[in-house]
């Protein structure tokens, strides 16, 4: 088995050290095993010895004298801690520094840096030490000349002293020896990081030495400094920074020194009792440490450092209280008036009208030069006027007209004019917010008072409580000394936490007035220095709110001295005149804000947002995160509460609260509700977001919204259980309680409180907007529990929730409301419930992070809102985006305005000069060509960065920057990466910063610094307003990626879209979804997109360009028209250009790339930026298309042959090399290659490509991953025409279309679901566009599916485009499934057919690839596709050239093939006769602990994985080894959670390893090809050999496709394979199910009495009725979604197999039904009159219903109309022959503009059939038995595979694949030889078999239990049965929870004739499965025993749980009863 590594053994046997470490003197190996097995009762005796024997063989224990420790064996003691030593010797301490190249990367963390100096310097009180070394620097190398260092000096002395990188930090690691104290600033998020990662680069370990951030003590030491860089801070406190350079490694490294030594001098002078309770808070921080020995010198901090002191909250109240006394109080004491309320008095000069001029004020702050502005006195004016008047009104004003001073001067004049008035601003972002401080703060010097009668308001959760930061401090400061922990901060233990606490306590004593003081009360993470968050970690949001009031503060007569400097959130809006407040305080604090005395004035600004804020605060949420840390703070609370009864039933609820979460039950039901609601696309799980319970919602995922219904009612309960029982103890114990017990208390109190308040509030929004299901009474039982009492309070439901699980997943139309009604009655609920992921999963669902929401769907339906809107008559609204397309509707609309004034400022800008405004028509679609529209971006920025970014001067910065602004934060990292790479290769110097990487903030900081600003800053929308960049020549270009439209799916935006809708349908508008589109959604983008333009132009001197590179605002559609009115219509006028053929505004702004890009460089040249002639030559049509296209689409093209050329290189006989000449680059261009010339084609890929090149029918029969894609993608692309690609994977499709789209732009579509834009309408037209020659789209290659060619309109298509030669080539992708999926899949074989048409027709040929090439699907590709012989002829044979070199029209055929056999496999089989799935369990238990690395376990049926899995979990536990279970019924977060582990376990020999074990269906395939995969089980053999060598095959993947084993001494690919009887009968029965030949029959006869239509959904629910009535299927079955479509699958094949045999003729898929309305376009003057004539026939048809068979366009019946244009339209069926062609017709006229035609009416396709005879052939049922007879053929040769042992198992799989010749290297050493070839005699001696294998090979494997004593095994049988009984809290019956543990989740009920699903609560458990082979009479006597232990109680039938006892809860924790 081997030795594993230390690293590996340390994880795997850490918890045995652990138990060694916890016995310093030493514990014998019985007494560990003993403590081991008491600890981890679930890990077996033979695991616990094998880790034992791992840990000592890995020095990781030692034995000495008979006892174990831990480490080696020398006996040495541990070395005396740090902070000793430093104290003996002095403290040593280095400042380092590092310089880096940093490279931007496309994923996080987005950069990548590689450091090039280090510089170090050693400080400290150890000056021996330090003087023996005092300073160092080294240099090292750069991977690559890409990594270029820009400061000249520093790239010449890196040139010249470089080493190794390994060298220098060896030299470096020599240098830090012996140190204590590790320094950098601003080291957690740069040098520290960095550092490390270059030593493990090169495998060295860390530097040595605690780590200390300066830069924490630099906002601790001074933090009020103006900057907290490292020379500002020097120049700002006296630090000396003679000497030095700037951004040198070394010289940074000794101003860091000088710098620390300059605060340990400021500590030196700080009070005592202050020094005292830091020192006392932290003792344990190296940072505080550091500074404390700096300061009392060599001798260290003493005694008198205070660290012996202990703080109790009155002495830490004192303390602060004496630090406050410079504060002005907060409160003032009666009866004086608040201290913020003094009358305020208006200098004269301020008001020269009398009134407050703006102007004036912007004198105040920008001197007597600032210049009046029109735009900013008009305002004024109005707001003086408005606010005289006593109305509220809107005002837009833009950026430039200074409405800062318009909004304050009106507040200053509003205070001035009388004593009891008040002013509440409000905004959305800091940033204004901020500048309104800073504004108010400059203006207080000229109207006194003015900062004391303002105060900046957070939210309680945001507001400083000096309560609770007091409690923290004592906790802190007691941590070392107090024993009764009971009331302490459950944060205290973090270090950070304190440090944090320490630093808002400085902060606040030195911040002693306004402004500084309104930050330093806050607890925002906004105002804490953002270098915090990386500091403290991901919990510093948790840590501040902690410290908030949310909580509470003092009160104020609490007898505290600290009580009169704090204040409420209440207080403190009653103390203030002005309040500068944020706009979720509006509703937050509503009552108080409308108790203010007299009248109050309220501004909103930024009130564009105001929705959003407004929303927020009328959300209720309960974060799954949040109930967690309720059970740990429970758990915590009852360690030291005082004992008792009012105890015990406080444990007695928290024990029910972690049952609740042990179960999982809640998380599962929230998983399965987003799988229902938000699909099962896998790569979005950890982000998703669903609507759970709208007023305009579907039916859809109701089973599962009633199951979280029920269990957030169940959290209710357990949460207002444990709340009585608090509020018991509270009544019990409070007045013996202590001030840290009470708190403590209350605090729980209150947590649980809001938990249960939050749950309720969303079961009331629920139970408002579901009501009372219909199905609730009945559709609820489907347990054997239903027939008997429900329990209170399910909502009538005897289960949770799977009523309608066969439904789950059934699509419904948008807008449909299934259990709603038709129409609801009005009103409609205004809220909905919905939820959203907050992370990926990780193991299990215990720790899923989600989130519950109610929200208001519109606020003026809110009465909240409502009450807001009634409680100001003097509001006004402002922003600089208000109105959309000139419109002020939009926003009133939105929050419910009417009757405002309004005020639109004019923008003192000159727009029209200053800006130019291009919109490309033609740049990648960023949905489909993502990557390739970022490199088409980053080309295009760098080839702008070359003509126009200029260095200023030395060191000054860059001009002429770009500020790209994206939606995504991956577009964002693409685009830095690409643009980076394309600068660096074009060694151009232009700066790249990525926000993504800095963060915004700080990425606008350096993108603006006035020395060293500019480049290129990318960033996604948290740049998209605020930001102003003031130096004009800094920015030129705004880049805007693509329009900002919200998530469509977004559950709010969702449910407003449709509110919206039925306002519209309401009103009887002809398109109310349109009209949603066009008056809510499209305008929330342009508001956004308003901002982005507005970052441009900031002042008159500023002159620019600004790109939107979306295609969506090009087309003459209504739609894409709407977005131009709706985007550009709400732009600045002088930035539009109107269409210069129709007129349309904006429309001559939207031009390709070439034509904008001209325009763009003509612009630079009027303004001086470039040169005329410069100009001139960019615009060249050469110049632009380099500029425009990537480099390799360019390529490309240009390789891409013409008919003309092909035919004169084919006359040539040159056709075949030009072509595997080009495709060969291509395939270079594609793969990105820097040579692309240098790719070399496969042997195989040649002679594909060579004859597709011929014109051949190729066969390719190649192995997975070999590159089949590119033998019909390099082809496509050089040859002329068009190639179908037909595949029946979705996903597949989507991943080569992207793949391909990097580089190649739109030459290919996909029309699939997935990719929005190929598959929209507007696609579609494109597509069918190329294929008519009706327009050029540069389409090569068109991706469909098989059911896509069966739609008539695209089988036309292709059919039109073949004959006209546009179509050159049609290929089946993946085509085994032709042959092995015709059954579920009926469209194949009616593909074949179609292609039969063409070949007949047209010649064309076809290419077939498959991986997959057995025998039966070589025969039946060979007869279905290419209509060959079935058998090829023999290799060499005269036939066989025949059939190679003949032409397409005479059966020729040219196959190619490779051989799919992988020596490097190790395979072994074996059959087991009689076996349970215990003894099989036993015998993967054997593999399991032979394995030293991850492993997959395969399982044939689901069943079978969750029986294997929960017997090894449960006998074998996770000590050392983590078994996962994967297959198809998990949700898509439980599939996610083990796909993500799984892809991310570190490997054998790294840091955290332990054997990752995944037990698995064969859904655990697709993407699966981690290449450390050793061990492959197939624990149950699949349904045939394919699927066997395909899941061995998952072994191995570093070696596959080398031909030969791994090198010697590699490990082995042991493919491990099991067969027993019962699993061949499962395969057997799985594979062999298919129809009754009476019901086939049945259908033949239904089909072919269809005329002209035949629709198989209703054939099929008219059979199914006729089944039910009959008694052949059960009423259960016939309801069941997957009996219909099993009938409807049926119904097809039995059509398609009638089409083959010549009885009916396929005429193609249409709908039903359709919607049509006038097209856009005229005919032309030569149309055909008969399409004229149907044409006036359709539009003469009305749009509303005035009969009951009148045709209207809304609905339009597609065979009523092909009657009636029949009857009415002469020479009509010349046209169209049947409903089919009129289909055909009305798209046709659709994709010429002539109609606009959608099929959105129809919930289904039907076909079009032509019947021939009504008598079904005599061979029609021997036709349809294909699936039986393939399926016997693989269960005999699988049988033959595992029965001929003595065979080579590689020879078996060559056999099955139809190859002769084995590669050389087959079972040639120990690693890869097979079990066959084991057993003969000519291996040698030395050689010995994998363990694995010997593991497999176990003789007479025993159950898997078989050990374990039977006491043990009732325990856990007991807790078991408990735990699923519980799970089912109004009971279940004793066979119910059989079943669960058996695997079975439904049971036949002879009583109701049908299946009965067991309850959600039992099948979601995760015992369920796990004794698979369990009697009911194990159960009952269970059940039994736990009655006696009064655990279970029984209700007639049913057994539900007792609530435990306190006494039993006590003593199974430990605790005291």
């Amino acid at each position: 088995m081997g030795t594993p590594s230390s690293s590996a053994a340390s994880t795997a046997t850490a918890p045995l050290i652990r138990l060694v470490a916890e016995s310093p003197a030493g514990i014998t190996p019985d007494e560990l095993m003993a403590a081991a097995r008491d600890r981890y009762k679930r890990a077996p005796t033979q695991r616990l010895a094998m880790l034992l024997k791992q840990a000592l063989s890995a020095g990781l224990l030692h034995e000495r004298d008979g006892l174990l420790f831990v480490g080696d064996s020398s006996g040495q003691e541990a070395a005396a801690p740090q902070d000793g030593l430093a104290s003996r010797r002095g403290l040593r301490a280095i400042t380092i520094d590092v310089e880096s190249v940093v490279r931007t990367t496309a994923a996080a963390p987005y950069v990548d840096r590689r450091i090039f100096q280090i510089g170090a310097v050693r400080t400290g009180t150890d000056t021996a030490w330090v003087a023996e070394h005092p300073r160092t620097e080294v240099f090292l190398s750069l991977p690559g000349d890409e990594w270029t260092i820009r400061n000249e000096g520093l790239r010449e002395r890196q040139q010249a002293q470089a080493v190794a990188p390994r060298t220098a930090l060896e030299r470096m690691h020599e240098f830090c020896a012996g140190t204590d104290v590790l320094v950098a600033h601003n080291g957690t998020t740069a040098d520290f990081p960095i550092l490390d990662e270059a030593c493990e680069r090169e495998d060295l370990p860390p530097l040595p030495g605690d780590r200390v951030d300066s830069l924490y003590l630099a906002h601790c030491m001074w933090p009020l400094a103006r900057s907290h860089r490292l020379a500002a801070l020097a120049d700002a406190y006296g630090a000396d920074r003679s000497g030095l350079r700037w951004h040198d490694a070394a010289d940074d490294a000794e101003l860091l020194a000088r710098v620390v030594d300059r605060a340990s001098r400021e500590l030196a002078g700080w009070p005592e009792d202050l020094r005292a309770f830091v020192t006392a808070a932290c003792p344990d921080s190296p940072a505080w440490n550091l500074l404390h020995h700096l300061a009392c010198g060599p001798e260290g901090p003493g005694e008198e450092g205070g660290t012996q002191v202990s703080w109790d909250l009155s002495s830490i109240s004192n303390a602060l209280t004496g630090q406050l006394t410079h504060h002005a109080p907060r409160r003032g004491g009666p009866p004086a008036a608040p201290p913020g309320r003094a009358p305020l008095v208006v200098p004269e000069r301020l008001r020269p009208n009398g009134r407050v001029d703006a102007g004036e004020l912007a004198k105040v702050v920008h001197g007597a030069g600032a210049r009046p502005r029109l735009a900013q006195q008009q305002m004024t004016a109005g707001l003086h006027s408005w606010a005289d008047a006593g109305v509220s009104a809107l005002v837009e004003a833009p950026t430039g007209t200074g409405k800062s001073f318009a909004v304050l001067a009106a507040a200053m004049d509003w205070l001035g004019g009388a004593p009891d008035r008040s002013v509440v601003i409000a905004t959305f972002t800091k940033q204004l917010q901020s500048q309104l401080a800073r504004d108010v703060d400059t203006l207080s010097r000229a109207m006194p008072g003015l900062l004391e009668a303002a105060d900046l308001i957070k939210g309680k959760a945001n507001r400083l409580s000096l309560r609770a930061l007091a409690t923290a401090l004592s906790d802190a400061t007691g941590s070392g000394s107090r024993s009764d922990k009971q009331g302490r901060s459950r944060f205290v233990e973090q270090p950070k936490f304190r440090e944090l606490a320490v630093f808002l306590t400085l902060r606040l004593i030195g911040s002693p007035a306004a402004p500084e003081a309104w930050t330093a009360r806050s607890v925002d993470p906004v105002d804490v220095p953002a270098f915090l968050d990386a500091y403290c970690g991901p919990l510093l949001s948790l840590w501040l709110q902690s410290l908030s009031q949310t909580g509470g503060d003092y009160s104020p007569t609490a007898s505290t001295p600290l009580a009169v400097h704090t204040n409420t959130v209440r207080e403190a809006i009653a103390s203030y005149q002005l309040v500068l407040a944020n706009h979720a305080v509006l509703l937050a604090h509503l009552e108080d804000l409308r108790a203010l005395p007299g009248e109050t004035m309220l501004i909103v600004d930024e009130a564009h947002l105001l929705e959003d804020a407004a929303t927020s605060a009328l959300t209720v949420s309960l974060d799954y995160g949040a109930v967690e840390e309720l059970a740990g703070s429970c758990q915590t609370w009852l360690k030291d509460a005082t004992s008792g009864p009012a105890r015990h039933r406080v444990a007695d609820a928290a024990a029910e609260l972690e049952t609740l979460l042990d179960h999982e039950s809640l998380p599962q039901a929230a998983s399965r509700a987003f799988d229902a609601l938000g699909g099962q696309d896998s790569s979005v799980v950890g982000s998703r977001s669903v609507t759970l319970a709208s007023p305009y919602g579907s039916g859809m995922g109701l089973p599962q919204v009633r199951t979280l219904k029920l269990l957030i009612r169940r959290l209710s309960s357990v949460c207002s259980r444990l709340e009585r029982a608090l509020a018991g103890f509270a009544q019990a114990h409070a007045p013996s309680l202590d001030f840290f017990s009470l708190e403590a208390l209350n605090a729980l109190l209150t947590h649980v409180s809001e938990i249960r308040e939050t749950a309720d509030a969303l079961l009331a929004d629920l139970q408002e907007i579901l009501g009372a299901a219909p199905a609730d009474g009945a559709a609820g039982r489907t347990g054997p529990t239903a027939a008997h009492t429900e329990a209170p309070g399910t909502d009538g439901e005897t289960d949770l929730g799977d009523a309608a699980d066969e439904s789950a997943g059934t699509e419904c139309d948008e807008g449909s409301d299934a259990y709603q009604g038709s129409r609801l009655p009005p009103p409609l609920p205004n809220r909905i419930v919905w939820s959203e992921e907050l992370a990926i999963p990780l193991a299990g669902l215990r720790h899923y992070r989600f989130r519950l929401s109610s929200s208001p769907v519109e606020l003026p339906g809110d009465a909240r809102w409502q009450r807001y809107l009634d409680s100001f008559p003097r509001t006004y609204y402002v922003s600089a985006t208000l109105r959309v397309a000139g419109n002020w509707g939009f926003v009133m609309g939105r929050l419910g305005l009417s009757g405002l004034a309004t005020l639109c400022l004019d923008t003192p800008f000159d727009l029209g000069q200053q800006a130019e405004l291009v919109c490309f028509s033609d740049f990648p679609s960023w949905g489909e060509q993502q990557e390739g529209a970022m490199r088409t971006t980053a080309h295009q920025l760098a080839g702008y960065a070359a003509e126009v970014a200029r260095p200023r001067s030395a060191d000054a910065g860059t001009d002429g920057g770009a500020l790209v602004l994206t939606t995504a934060r991956s577009t964002a990292g693409g685009i830095s990466e690409f643009v980076a790479d394309e600068l660096r290769r074009r060694s151009d110097p232009t700066p790249v910063i990525s926000a993504l990487a800095t963060g915004n903030a700080r990425g606008v900081e350096q993108f603006a610094d006035p020395q060293r600003g500019g480049g290129i800053l990318v960033g996604t929308k948290g740049l998209w307003q605020g930001v102003d960049v003031s130096d004009p020549e800094r920015l030129r270009l705004v880049w805007i990626n693509k329009l900002p439209f919200a998530p469509f799916a977004a559950p709010l935006v969702e449910a407003r879209r449709a509110a919206v809708c039925a306002k519209a349908e309401a009103a009887g508008l002809e398109d109310p979804d349109a009209h949603a589109t066009e008056h809510y959604y499209i305008p929330l983008a342009a508001l956004q997109l308003r901002q982005a333009v507005g970052r441009l132009i900031r002042s008159e001197r500023h002159h620019g360009v600004i790109v939107i590179s979306d295609r969506k605002l090009a087309g003459h559609t209504a739609l894409r028209r709407a977005y131009r009115r709706a985007f550009l219509g709400s732009l600045d006028e002088g930035l539009l250009r109107p269409d210069p053929r129709t007129g349309e505004p904006g429309g001559g702004n939207v031009v390709t790339m070439a034509r904008g890009w001209a325009r763009i460089w003509d612009f630079y040249a009027r303004h001086g930026i470039v040169s005329p002639q410069r100009a001139e030559e960019l615009s060249e049509p050469e110049s632009l298309q380099r500029h425009t296209l990537l480099p390799q689409t360019l390529r490309i093209r240009q390789l891409e042959l013409s008919a003309e050329e092909a035919g004169k290189l084919a006359a040539d006989d040159q056709l075949e090399g030009v072509v595997l000449q080009r495709a060969a680059e291509v395939a270079g261009l594609l793969r990105l290659m820097d040579d692309p010339s240098q790719f070399r084609l496969k042997a195989a890929q040649r002679a594909v490509i060579e004859a597709v090149t011929r014109g051949r029918n190729v066969l390719g029969l190649l192995p997975t991953g070999f590159g089949k894609s590119f033998t019909f993608q390099l082809p496509a692309l050089v040859l002329p025409g068009v190639t179908l690609v037909v595949s029946p994977l979705v996903a597949l499709m989507q991943d080569q279309a992207l793949e391909l789209n990097r580089s190649i732009g739109g030459a290919v579509r996909a029309l699939i679901a997935p990719l929005r834009e190929s598959s929209s309408r507007a696609g579609k037209t494109e597509v069918a566009e190329q294929l008519l020659k009706r327009a050029e789209h540069g389409i090569k290659i068109i991706y469909v599916s098989p059911e896509r060619l069966c739609q008539r309109r695209f089988r036309e298509l292709i059919r039109s485009a073949v004959a006209a030669g546009t179509v050159s080539r049609i290929v089946l992708d993946e085509a085994h499934t032709m042959v092995q999926w015709d059954d579920f899949r009926p469209s194949m074989q009616r593909v074949e057919q179609f292609l039969s048409e063409l070949r007949q027709a047209h010649a064309l040929p076809v290419t077939a690839l498959t991986a997959t090439a057995n025998h039966t699907v070589h025969s039946g590709l060979r007869t279905g596709v290419f209509e060959v012989p079935e058998i090829p002829p023999p290799t060499g044979s005269e036939d066989a050239r025949t059939e190679a070199t003949s032409s397409v029209a005479r059966g020729g055929l040219v196959t190619v093939r490779e051989n799919p056999i992988r020596p490097e496999l190790a395979v072994f089989r074996r059959s087991l006769k009689q076996s349970s799935p215990a003894v099989v369990a036993g015998l993967a238990r054997h593999v399991l602990e032979a394995l030293t690395g991850h492993a997959v376990f395969y399982c044939l049926t689901v069943k079978e994985v969750v029986a294997l899995h929960a017997y090894l979990r449960e006998y074998l536990g996770d000590s050392g080894l983590r078994i996962r279970r994967f297959h198809g019924r998990l949700t898509q977060a439980e599939k996610s959670a083990v796909m993500t582990e799984f892809r991310e376990a570190p490997r054998l020999g790294e840091e955290g390893f332990s054997p990752l074990v995944v037990v698995a269906t064969s859904a655990f395939g697709l993407g699966i090809d981690r290449d450390d995969i050793r061990t492959v089980f197939c624990v149950s053999a699949p349904t045939d050999m394919a699927s066997l060598y395909q899941q061995l095959g998952r072994a191995g993947r570093d070696v596959a496709g080398s031909g030969s084993p791994a090198d010697g001494g590699a490990p082995a690919n042991a493919a491990l394979a099991l067969l027993t009887t019962k699993g061949l009968r499962t395969v057997a029965f799985m594979t062999g199910q298919d129809l009754r030949p009476g019901l086939l029959t049945r259908m033949g006869r239904a089909v072919l009495a269809c005329d002209a239509v035949l629709d198989a959904r209703g054939i099929a629910d008219r059979l199914i009725g006729e089944d039910v009535r009959s008694g052949r299927i059960s009423e259960q079955e016939g309801r069941s979604t997957r009996i219909a479509d099993t009938y409807v699958a049926g119904l097809m094949r039995t059509f398609s197999q009638l089409s083959r045999l010549g009885s009916v003729t396929d005429h193609g898929d249409f709908p039903p039904l359709c919607k049509v309305r006038r097209g856009e376009l005229a005919p032309e003057d030569d149309e055909d009159p008969v399409v004229l004539e149907a044409l006036s026939v359709v539009n003469s048809l009305s749009d509303r219903t005035h009969g009951v068979h009148a045709l209207t366009l809304s609905r339009l019946d597609v065979e009523a109309l092909d009657r009636r244009l029949a009857a009415r339209v002469q020479g009509y069926r010349g046209l169209a022959e049947s409903p089919a062609g009129t289909w055909q017709l009305l798209s046709d006229l659709h994709d010429r503009g002539l109609l606009d035609v959608s099929a959105a009416p129809s919930r289904h396709w039907v076909s079009g059939i032509e019947v021939h005879t009504t008598e079904l052939p005599a061979d029609f049922l021997t036709v349809l038995s294909g699936k039986a007879q393939r399926a016997a053929v693989e269960i005999n040769r699988l049988r033959d595979f595992f029965d001929d042992s003595s065979t080579c198992a590689h020879r078996k799989f060559a056999d099955y694949f139809g190859v002769t010749e084995l590669p050389a290297a087959c079972c040639t050493t120990e690693a890869n030889r097979c079990g066959a070839c084991w057993g003969k005699p000519d291996w040698p001696v030395s050689e010995s078999i994998p363990a694995a294998a010997e593991a497999l090979l176990t003789p007479k494997p025993r159950p898997i239990d078989s050990a374990a004593q039977p006491e043990s095994r009732r325990k856990r049988l007991d807790e078991q049965v408990f735990r699923l009984v519980w799970a089912v809290p109004w009971g279940v019956h004793p066979r119910s929870v059989w079943r669960a543990l058996r695997g079975e989740d439904s049971s036949y009920s002879p009583k109701l004739g049908r299946r009965i699903r067991l309850p959600q609560g039992l099948i979601g458990s995760r015992y369920f499965g796990a004794q698979a082979d369990l009697p009911l009479r194990a159960v009952e006597d269970s059940i039994s025993r736990l009655a006696e232990a009064a655990r279970l109680t029984s209700s007639g039938e049913l057994w539900r749980t007792v609530t435990p006892t306190g006494a039993r809860f006590a003593a199974s924790t430990g605790g005291e009863a």
